[in-house]
């Protein structure tokens, strides 16, 4: 019995630190910036919107000064995601965690589920390649607007 219990300890130490994931969830983990991030900005038009200082899913701050543009999907292995948008005035970063709910070995397509503390949405990630994908983005749902993101090599 104890060698049992010492053998099953051993096994769930070994798919924590080894990362015993989702299938799928290698192809997404790690971090994605936006392609052509000035042309996103210009076609949702931030510069010209009025937003509340708080929305549903995280904290915005609003930039005195013109920021390069950029927007980043953080998606770690541990199911936790971060998205980063600095857009004209916009500086915005939201928190959660992420799940696959579907995908099948091979697809160019996985289900998403992103979560944070009040909503929750479903989303479809498009592989284009190892380092490209395609959705839309946890924290531009309501625009329903896919956009490419390339992962950002360290």
């Amino acid at each position: 019995m104890k060698n049992e219990l010492i053998l099953l300890t051993c096994l769930v130490l070994a798919c924590t630190l080894t990362g015993c994931n989702q299938p799928g969830m290698t192809k997404l983990a790690g971090q994605w910036e936006i392609e052509k991030p000035n042309r996103i900005q210009r076609r949702v038009g931030q510069e010209e919107v009025e937003l509340a200082p708080e929305t549903p899913m995280g904290a915005m701050e609003y930039q005195d000064e013109p920021v390069q543009p950029r927007m980043s999907l953080i998606l770690r292995a541990n199911g936790t995601f971060q998205t980063v948008t600095q857009m004209g005035a916009i500086n915005q970063s939201k928190k959660g965690s992420w799940r696959i709910m579907d995908y099948t070995e091979g697809s160019k397509i996985i289900r998403v589920s992103f979560e944070t503390n009040i909503q929750t949405s479903e989303h479809e990630i498009e592989i284009v390649d190892e380092d490209t994908i395609r959705l839309v983005p946890p924290n531009m749902a309501g625009l329903q607007l896919k956009l490419r993101f390339k992962r950002k090599k360290e």
